[in-house]
């Protein structure tokens, strides 16, 4: 399980950092794409999202872990203590893991609390003003700094006191700015941003994703306020650079609310906002569908290479040796295993003899401790429709676990290891988490 989430959390951490390079490559045709980093993060969460065309429990059958009554109860002490204790550090290793994140999310929750704060504070300080361009309230602060959007449900748009002595056009288009980032609701999206941002506070791709984000949100509303207001280009961007000067930038302003001359912005970003509000570069909608459908089959693809699909339909069986020769059916009745019935199949052979995948799979166990001691070294591999297949005693590994398993690959070489009388391969076979008769699969 541990490494499973380890896995996965590297994943998602690379799968985050190449959708965030393909995102700055496609900026650079139009910088006002910002649902384009909405749609990269969601893409980004393939890569830890179990995808199946068959659903299958891929666990260990308790039934392997059912010891038969004439094991000494020594060895099954020996088990359940060493069981208890690999449960025991697991236990403290993903708490602690479990401890980092929340202490970490908790950290950052409190800095965004905290800003809020602040913001709230500020805003009781301003006086409404009285405008005749929206129906959304309007407040005055009484210091300069830039203005921004205040608000879930009931946005206010915060004004700073240089406002008041701005021409009329620079008004009109600092107003119809704000206006614009509350119809396409940046506000809302910028404080959920900030909160990934604390869920996700280990992942740096996040956070510029984030950074992102702010730049493409300022170019689209820059355009759509151009466009929908009728507003001169040049003299829209002559009123933003105006505002910037006259903005005593907050440091952290740009966490968590929607405003005209973003500290989120470079100067070289503010060069780039100016310069696209004059001579805007567009790309279609469609070429940025096409974009997002490609990114979407290669994060798939690769999904299904590091992780493939089991198959709805039923495995094509193929025998685990090459000669076959049994010593013992399933279901055989020995005074060797105390007339306890036979679980599986003994193929008989030469030490070393080559074992074989009986269908394609993954492995799950690859060692000569998951199971009892009995079994001495086994592989256990999951197939597609609940089958499972375990292959015991044997001499060495070719595979771990982990490893996904084509049609006839060499697993591993006959031994005699556990609990034998001689070299063979024990071959059991599962499904849906009950021993059933391998050779009930087999045509001869």
């Amino acid at each position: 399980m541990l490494m499973t989430l380890i896995l996965s959390t590297g994943a998602w951490l690379f799968s985050c950092l190449v959708l965030v390079k393909l995102g700055k490559l496609l900026m650079r045709k139009d910088r006002a794409q910002a649902n384009l980093w909405f749609a990269l993060l969601s893409l980004s969460m393939i890569s830890v999202l179990p995808i199946s065309s068959n659903l299958v429990e891929q666990a260990i059958p308790e039934v392997l872990h059912t010891l038969p009554s004439h094991v000494e109860s020594v060895v099954v002490s020996e088990l359940t203590i060493k069981a208890s204790e690999a449960l025991a550090t697991l236990d403290i290793m993903l708490y602690t893991l479990f401890t980092l994140w929340f202490l970490g999310a908790l950290r950052k929750a409190w800095l965004l609390i905290k800003l809020r704060r602040h913001f709230i504070q500020l805003v009781d300080t301003a006086q409404p003003y009285k405008n005749h361009y929206s129906s959304h309230p309007m407040f005055v602060l009484p210091i300069d700094m830039s203005p921004f959007v205040f608000g879930l449900r009931k946005p206010k748009i915060i004004l700073p006191r240089y406002f008041l002595h701005l021409q009329d056009h620079e008004q009109h288009a600092l107003l119809c700015h704000e206006l614009t980032h509350i119809s396409y609701k940046d506000h809302i999206s910028v404080i959920m941003w900030r909160m990934l941002c604390c869920l996700f506070w280990f992942n740096p791709f996040i956070h510029e994703m984030e950074k992102e984000f702010i730049h493409a949100m300022e170019h689209r509303c820059d355009r759509k306020t151009v466009q929908h207001f009728k507003l001169p280009p040049l003299q829209y961007a002559q009123s933003l650079l105006t505002c910037l000067k006259r903005s005593m930038v907050h440091q952290h302003q740009h966490q968590g609310f929607a405003h005209f001359s973003s500290s989120a912005l470079s100067v070289d970003e503010y060069k780039q906002r100016l310069t696209d509000i004059v001579k805007p570069k567009r790309i279609s909608q469609v070429s940025v569908t096409v974009f997002l459908c490609a990114v979407s089959i290669g994060v798939l693809f690769t999904k299904y290479i590091t992780n493939p699909v089991f198959n709805a339909t039923p495995p094509d069986w193929q025998y685990p040796v090459k000669n076959i020769s049994i010593s013992s059916h399933f279901g055989h009745i020995s005074k060797i295993r105390n007339n306890r019935p036979h679980g599986g199949v003994d193929f008989i052979g030469k030490a070393g003899t080559s074992v074989y995948n009986a269908a394609p799979g993954k492995v799950l166990i690859a060692d000569a401790t998951s199971l009892a001691s009995k079994y001495g070294n086994v592989v256990l591999i999951q197939h597609s429709n609940g089958y499972q297949t375990l292959y015991s005693h044997l001499d060495d590994f070719n595979v771990k676990a982990g490893d996904w398993l084509k049609h006839y690959q060499v697993i591993g070489s006959m031994g005699s290891t556990g609990k034998v009388t001689g070299a063979h391969l024990h071959f059991e076979m599962l499904q849906n988490g009950q021993r059933i008769d391998p050779l009930s699969k087999y045509a001869n």
